[in-house]
C-alpha cells in the first residue's frame, strides 16, 4: 500500500466535489426509488427529508468553517432540482443564491433558538 500526502487544496477540492455529488445524486436516487416498494414513502413525502438532510450537511460544513463545501451542497441541490447531470460545472447558478439564503436563514433561526434555550450560567 502506498500512502500519499495530500495538500490542503486537494483535500478541499475533494470535499467540495463529494458534497456536491452527494446532494445532487441523492435527489436522483430518491426520485427513482421512492414509492416503488409497497408501504414505502412517496416521493412527495420524501422531499422534505431530502431538504432537511441537505440543510444539515450545509450547517455542518459552515460550522466546520468550510464555506466552499457548504456552497457545494447548495450547488448540488440546485442542480438536482434543475435536472442537471454529468460532471460538476462551475457555471452560474442563478437560483443557488435563493437556496443559500434559505439555508442561511434557517441556520440563523436555529442558532437563535439554541441561544434562547441555553441556560445562563451564574
Amino acid at each position: 500500500m502506498v500512502g500519499h500526502k495530500r495538500s490542503s487544496a486537494f483535500v478541499r477540492s475533494v470535499r467540495q466535489l463529494q458534497r456536491y455529488f452527494h446532494a445532487r445524486n441523492l435527489f436522483y436516487l430518491l426520485r427513482r426509488h421512492t414509492g416503488k416498494v409497497s408501504r414505502s414513502r412517496s416521493f412527495a413525502s420524501t422531499v422534505p427529508h431530502y431538504f432537511k438532510y441537505c440543510f444539515y450537511r450545509y450547517c455542518v460544513e459552515q460550522e466546520a468553517d468550510k464555506p466552499g463545501a457548504a456552497r457545494a451542497v447548495v450547488d448540488g441541490v440546485y442542480d438536482a432540482l434543475r435536472g442537471r447531470t454529468g460532471p460538476f460545472g462551475t457555471g452560474r447558478r442563478p437560483g443557488g443564491g435563493l437556496i443559500a439564503a434559505a439555508f442561511a436563514a434557517g441556520r440563523s433561526i436555529g442558532s437563535s433558538r439554541r441561544s434562547a434555550s441555553t441556560p445562563v450560567a451564574r
